[in-house]
């Protein structure tokens, strides 16, 4: 969610136009035409989508009808019983001629017994007039409780926006629990928003974080807090401390806060900060709910993107002793491109730090096994006059490829061509050597070598997602020719180094325009590979959204664009090898 000055309307935040005015204002000009091409085949990808049962994520109904006729941002959701509860904030559209001219806000209601198939219940309930999509969901044990924030017509100068509480028994009907539940900003420590409430229950307490931005005097870039002894009668106390220590100070939206081994996790989101344009989610640490909560630096970044939105503020929530991570996407600027995307788990590691890992839950998704005939890949980069020492395709078995490549790469196309839009998961390992095939024996400015996974867009082009032995993990858009069309600089690298030695030389046949890294520093996933080591991925892609892991843990989650149902893979600088093989449909 975007900012606006203090009393101005919040649902206009998101505005289409003002949304992809500050996306061109902050994206090179390549990166936003990508982004645009892609966004015009999600479009079309939505519009045409059809019963709940025949998605594979889940989308509201107001988004998968042939015409659509609303508009769908955040979500939430909560435990009955054993089972999922999800809630997705929607308008309806006043005219199907005029989708972003919003009517009330409502809510589209689904339920799910393993966490990946879901079946929407509601499809516009809880009808708010000044509704504003920053809110959460609980089961309290006897009833549901939304938390919604609205616009306060009542008082529009000193407090412009108020959470409000509705309760149902039923999750079709819904009864505003009265002004005694409505909780409002407290002027003494905070100046503006009040919205995105998350609820830590926490012994016989409850803690609420805000999104809220507070005074300076008070507070440097924190959030709101409230606490609570039945988690419904809020009271407003200060805003929580965070030590940004020699980071620069950002004012975030909150996603999450979990209590984990006695310690306080906080997650906050945010855009165009230390190097991620795109929308991210950062972790802070702290021995009390108050704080002071300071950066995890060295496993900083949760999840995000380099230099466009495409995932948002995510929630945690608590399913079958497991603590799970719920995020959504967006595929084009403006709401009518949210999706759901698979849980993640989320857990610290041995060292206490946050990261993201699969979640088993979603081997649910694979329905039946796929021929994949890897031993009859394609080899379509680069062409025959190059291939030999330098360049090779080979085949230790049915499941196994090695691809043998210098500067400009090589790929390997499967010879299936698969409905991406239905969806593809592909497991394995997967190792990159770097070349010991030097004339210059010095291992100085060694270049990476890499193995990845290309999704071909048209012939000679397509996205490429490639892990490299020197602390990247880096996506973007590939391009190959039978001839020499491209400079050195083209692939991004030093030129002067790679034209002549080092893994070289290079020939000019391909080029990459990288979008998005993972690394070198500071982040919860992984970032590259190393050298010699064989890693275990797991590669899904459904209705235009790629995610990719590594070692079970969460690496990124991009767009994918128009494809062409080919997929390939990638080596560079050396030889990458991929093992055990194996596809699903989803």
């Amino acid at each position: 969610m975007g900012d606006l000055p203090d009393g101005k309307n919040v649902a206009a935040r998101f505005n289409r136009r003002e949304l992809l005015a500050a996306i061109a204002a902050a994206l090179p000009a390549v990166s936003l035409q990508r982004a645009q091409a892609r966004s015009t085949k999600s479009s079309e990808e939505l519009s045409s989508g059809v019963v709940s049962a025949q998605n594979t994520y889940f989308l509201p109904s107001v988004l998968r009808e042939n015409e659509r006729r609303g508009v769908a941002w955040t979500d939430s959701i909560t435990v009955r019983d054993g089972e999922l509860i999800r809630a997705v904030a929607v308008y309806k559209a006043k005219s199907k001629d005029a989708i972003f001219e919003k009517g009330p806000m409502g809510f589209s209601i689904a339920k799910s017994t393993d966490g990946v198939h879901w079946q929407e219940l509601e499809g516009f309930t809880c009808q708010l007039e000044h509704g504003v999509p920053g809110f959460c969901m609980r089961w309290t044990g006897h009833e549901f409780v939304i938390y919604v924030t609205e616009d306060n017509p009542a008082s529009p100068k000193d407090h412009p926006l108020v959470v409000k509480q509705y309760r149902s028994l039923d999750l079709r009907s819904w009864v505003f629990m009265g002004e005694d539940y409505t909780t409002t900003d407290d002027r003494r420590w905070y100046r503006c928003r009040w919205d995105e409430l998350v609820i830590l229950p926490d012994g016989d307490r409850f803690y609420g974080y805000i999104t809220s931005e507070p005074h300076a005097r008070v507070a440097v870039d924190s959030l709101g807090m409230l606490e609570s002894a039945d988690g419904l009668r809020w009271t407003v106390i200060k805003p929580p401390v965070i030590e940004w220590g020699d980071l620069p100070s950002q004012q975030m939206e909150v996603g999450f806060c979990e209590k984990i081994d006695g310690r306080y996790y906080l997650g906050m989101g945010a855009r165009c900060y230390l190097g991620s344009l795109g929308y991210s989610m950062v972790t802070f640490i702290a021995d009390s709910p108050a704080g002071p909560f300071r950066p995890d630096r060295e496993a900083f970044r949760l999840c995000g993107t380099t230099s466009r939105d495409v995932t948002w503020l995510g929630k945690s929530f608590l399913w079958n002793d497991e603590r799970l991570f719920n995020i959504w996407v967006t595929k084009e600027p403006g709401q009518q491109s949210w999706s759901s995307c698979p849980l993640k788990k989320l857990r610290t590691d041995g060292q206490g730090h946050l990261r993201l890992h699969w979640w088993t839950g979603n081997e649910k998704f694979k329905t039946s096994s796929l021929p994949a005939n890897w031993q009859d890949a394609d080899f379509v980069h680069p062409a025959t006059p190059y291939r030999g020492k330098k360049f090779s395709l080979s085949s230790a078995g049915l499941n196994d490829l090695t691809l043998q490549a210098g500067p400009d790469g090589a790929v390997a196309l499967m010879p299936t061509r698969f409905d991406l839009q239905k969806g593809l998961i592909i497991e394995g390992t997967l190792r990159a050597n770097e070349s010991s095939e030097l004339d210059d024996p010095w291992r100085s400015h060694w270049h990476a070598a890499a193995a990845g996974f290309f999704l071909e867009e048209s012939a000679g082009k397509g996205l490429l997602m490639q892990f490299e032995t020197l602390g990247l993990t880096r996506t973007g858009l590939f391009e190959y020719r039978a001839a020499p069309a491209f400079s050195a600089n083209d692939m991004g690298n030093a030129a002067e180094f790679i034209r002549d030695r080092h893994g070289g030389p290079y020939l000019g046949l391909s080029r990459f325009e990288q979008e998005d890294v993972v690394g070198p520093f500071g982040y919860a996933t992984p970032c590259g590979i190393r050298n010699g080591k064989t890693h275990r991925f797991r590669l899904m892609v459904s209705s235009g959204i790629i995610e990719l892991y590594l070692d079970d843990f969460f690496v990124q989650t991009y767009l994918t664009g128009k494809t062409s149902g080919k997929v390939g893979l990638f080596g560079k600088s050396g030889k990458a090898t991929f093992s055990d093989l194996s596809a699903w449909s989803m």
